[in-house]
C-alpha cells in the first residue's frame, strides 16, 4: 500500500511532503512545532470510547506537546468541542448520535465551524468514508493507524486552519485525495 492510502483528505493538496526519515522524528521543525501560542502544540479533542486506542494517542500525543481533552462518548464530545483546537473522532461512537452525525453538527455550530474535523475509525469501507466526509470532516484515516500518523495529519490540518483567512471557511472544502 502506498504511503498515504489510508488517509483521505480535504481541502489540501494531495502530498504535502511529510516523510520521516531515519532517525529523525516526523514534522519536528519549522511551522509545524508550535501552532498555538504559549508553547503548546494545540489542544485535541479525542472522542474515543477504546480505552487502549485512548490510553496509546493520549500518551503519544502528550509527549509531542499537545494538551488532550478526553471524551467517551459524543454527548461528551459534543460538550467539549468548544475547548478544542481541532477534533478526533470515531464513526461508531456511543452517545446521542454517531460520530458522522457529530461532524454534521459541530459543522453547523458557530463555535466549531472552522475547528479541523480527523475521523479515526475501522469503519473504512466506502459508504462510511464517503458519509463522514460528506457530513465535513477535514480528513479520514483507518485504523489501525499508528500514532505518528494521526499526528503529521493533526499538525497538517492545524497548519492549514492558520493559513486559511477566517471568512473563507464556512465548512470545509471537498477536495479528495489518498
Amino acid at each position: 500500500m502506498e504511503d498515504g492510502a489510508d488517509v483521505t483528505r480535504i481541502g489540501a493538496p494531495r502530498k504535502m511532503g511529510l516523510r520521516q526519515e531515519r532517525g529523525r522524528p516526523l514534522a519536528t521543525e519549522g511551522p509545524w512545532r508550535s501552532p498555538t501560542p504559549g508553547g503548546s502544540a494545540g489542544v485535541v479533542l479525542l472522542i474515543e470510547p477504546h480505552a487502549d486506542s485512548r490510553e496509546m494517542y493520549t500518551e503519544y500525543l502528550r509527549t509531542c506537546g499537545f494538551v488532550l481533552v478526553i471524551a467517551e462518548t459524543t454527548d461528551d464530545g459534543l460538550a467539549r468541542a468548544v475547548e478544542a483546537d481541532i477534533i478526533v473522532t470515531g464513526i461508531r461512537v456511543p452517545g446521542v448520535c454517531d460520530g458522522v452525525e457529530l461532524v454534521r453538527r459541530l459543522r453547523h455550530a458557530d463555535e466549531t465551524r472552522r475547528t479541523p474535523i480527523i475521523v479515526l475509525t475501522a469503519c473504512v469501507f466506502n459508504p462510511d468514508r464517503q458519509r463522514a466526509l460528506a457530513a465535513g470532516c477535514d480528513a479520514f484515516l483507518a485504523k489501525p493507524c499508528l500514532p505518528d500518523r494521526l499526528l503529521a495529519e493533526i499538525r497538517r490540518a492545524l497548519m492549514l486552519r492558520r493559513l486559511a483567512p477566517p471568512s473563507s471557511v464556512s465548512a470545509p472544502t471537498r477536495a479528495k485525495s489518498a
